[in-house]
């Protein structure tokens, strides 16, 4: 059985969940409500990736624009701005409403993206947006799967957001999660201590990883995960 080659996420208690990282090469789903810490996860792969691995990013922004997103990030001291005048990251702007969308031009501007700055990590923030240009889920799901198939053949290690549209142990399986190699959920559930943030690697194909709750906090640093205790 051939080995799969880890990708630290940047999340220390999280890299302990999945034995040692995300899979190299595979698109991560990592779905989320509001507040759960989507983008912070997102642009913590990216960075640390970037200056820990000698992975550079492209992030693909569906949502905030550049320049609201850099300032919010300084907030945890990552200087995405740094990055990008270092030729070690790039920021794609594709929100629906700014930009006249169409997904074949996305993708040739994430495979020129891509090739500018020799990107290994990817992350397209949130997929949601998508229900803006593609309000039919057939169309919508054809069109995620193209994305999908295209960051799987630049062998680049990606997470994709989208919203999480129920929340609880019982919640019913969203579409999208389908078509991802792997799942990872943030929510707040109710524990004997009341409401926890947790994190839970729902799915990861083919590879080994803890599929237990885990609780975690947002803090000045990023994401911090709790790998060793327990929810409940």
């Amino acid at each position: 059985m051939a080995i799969i080659e880890r990708v630290p996420t940047g999340v220390v208690g999280l890299d302990r969940m999945l034995r040692g990282g995300l899979p190299r090469g595979r698109t991560i789903l990592l779905l989320g409500g509001p507040g759960s810490g989507k983008t912070i996860l997102s642009v913590q792969f990216l960075y640390r990736g970037i200056y820990d691995h000698g992975e550079n990013g492209v992030y693909v922004s569906l949502d905030e624009s550049r320049g609201h997103l850099y300032r919010e990030m300084e907030a945890f001291g990552w200087r995405l701005e740094d990055a990008e005048r270092e030729g070690r990251f790039l920021f794609i702007d594709a929100h629906p409403r700014r930009m006249r969308f169409n997904v074949e031009r996305l993708k040739s501007r994430i495979r020129d993206a891509v090739d500018e700055v020799s990107a290994r990590r990817i992350v397209i923030d949130p997929l949601t947006s998508l229900t803006l240009v593609y309000p039919d889920v057939v169309r919508r799901r054809e069109v995620i799967l193209e994305l999908f198939s295209l960051l799987d053949g630049l062998g680049s290690t990606n997470i994709a957001t989208l919203e999480l549209r129920a929340r609880g142990l019982e919640r019913g399986v969203q579409l999208e999660e389908y078509l991802a190699h792997g799942v990872i959920i943030l929510q707040r559930i109710r524990a004997d201590r009341g409401l926890v943030k947790t994190i839970e690697v729902e799915k990861m194909r083919g590879v080994d990883h803890d599929d237990q709750p885990r609780p975690y906090r947002i803090t000045d640093r990023g994401l911090e995960v709790y790998a060793e205790e327990q929810v409940f």
